[in-house]
């Protein structure tokens, strides 16, 4: 018995073996998360907005949306996710999304105030001066 052919035999048969364990395990992963994409609109100018920051919470995932407002996060986890927008210094916006295996999922975010930008008229020294002629204070 020669041990030589032996080994030879076993470094051919290794590289079968790990390319078997291995490949259930990546098609697991890649069934296991899915996409989210939408479009972030600014609720005061009534654009869409370039440069929101949308991010999945309890990931590292996020993107940035591009100039008509459209973003897409891949590689989201299953299940529910807490989804977050942020634009400028307006206060983000969440929202939980049900995101499928394999699947896209929709989520569109306004941010900003929903008082179009047409009715204000001007800003005071202590408040604001809408349309309507009636003032805010703060």
């Amino acid at each position: 018995m020669n041990p030589t052919i032996h080994i030879r035999a076993f470094g051919r048969a290794c590289p079968a073996l790990a390319a078997l364990c291995v490949a259930p395990l990546a098609s697991a992963q890649a069934v296991s998360t899915g996409t989210i994409e939408g479009r972030v609109l600014n609720m005061t100018s009534g654009k869409y907005v370039k440069n929101a920051r949308v991010t999945v919470d309890g990931t590292t995932l996020e993107a940035f949306s591009g100039e008509f407002g459209e973003y897409r996060l891949l590689g989201v986890p299953a299940g529910q996710a807490s989804v977050r927008a942020v634009y400028g210094g307006i206060p983000p916006v969440t929202q939980r999304v049900a995101v499928a295996s394999g699947a896209i999922s929709e989520q569109n975010f306004n941010v900003g105030t929903n008082v179009p930008y047409s009715y204000l008229n001007q800003v005071g020294e202590f408040g604001v001066q809408w349309g309507t002629g009636t003032k805010g204070r703060f």
